[in-house]
């Protein structure tokens, strides 16, 4: 039996949506899951490329950590960038107030004394700012596509300028492994920036699907990578066999 609560925001129709014991986000009845909580297992992320991220997190580290989100949603890269290294700093940049609130308020994000955020355009937040981060991740959706001017060939250009020296950027992508068109350019462009670039397909192989996208600018060995995926307990065992061999650099 599911439950839904609406919420109008400024710029979505927010929609929480109870099953058992997971919480879900989506923008209006036609637009994918946002985010999700296990209320039941809450450090457990619900989506695989959320997974996936949580899984590979150690290999990112600084110390301490300047974690930027680029879309917040329900908050879960914060939430799980601070369950496990409670020392870093945290920033969040999403376009809809409500959708900070609803993520504060129904899904355990990161509260405003925990975390700094900032409401509007993310593009426009990386254009401007004057802070550095050490890891990205940009998760950023409308109601069921990709922001499309993230995927311009400029914006690889753009993150490694706010990044640290040895920084890390993270994407969630819809597309296919090895990535045609608009994403290839966009990965290819990313190269002249960024010398390691891996790809994580997560969900049904051969098909247009979750990939985590990993832009280094430094070298991030993928045996280090593969072994924090193999070992992960968090992870089912079909991801922890196939997901080291479906990592594959660029």
């Amino acid at each position: 039996m599911s439950e839904m609560e609406r919420i109008q925001g400024i710029v979505h129709d927010i929609q929480v949506v109870d099953r058992g014991s997971i919480k879900y986000m989506r923008f209006g009845s036609d637009g994918g899951w946002q985010g999700a909580l296990d209320t039941a297992h809450p450090l457990r992320p619900v989506f695989p490329y959320q997974r996936a991220f949580a899984a590979l997190l150690p290999a990112f580290r600084r110390n301490p950590l300047q974690f930027l989100a680029i879309g917040v949603g329900t908050g879960t890269c914060l939430r799980t960038v601070d369950a496990q290294f409670p020392e870093s700093e945290l920033w969040g940049v999403e376009l809809d107030e409500v959708v900070l609130e609803t993520a504060m308020y129904r899904f355990d994000a990161p509260s405003h004394r925990r975390a700094t955020y900032f409401v509007g355009d993310g593009l426009e937040f990386l254009q401007q700012t004057q802070d550095k981060f050490s890891l990205i991740f940009v998760d950023a959706y409308m109601s069921n596509r990709i922001y499309a001017p993230m995927l311009k060939t400029t914006v690889p250009d753009l993150i490694a300028d706010v990044l640290l020296p040895g920084g890390v950027a993270c994407f969630n992508l819809i597309t296919t492994v090895p990535p045609t068109d608009k994403i290839a350019a966009w990965a290819t462009a990313a190269k002249e920036f960024f010398p390691e670039i891996y790809f994580l397909p997560v969900g049904v192989p051969y098909s247009e699907q979750n990939v985590l996208a990993i832009f280094s600018l430094e070298t991030l060995p993928l045996q280090r990578l593969s072994q924090l995926l193999r070992t992960n307990t968090t992870l089912t065992l079909w991801e922890r066999l196939s997901w080291p061999f479906r990592l594959v650099s660029y």
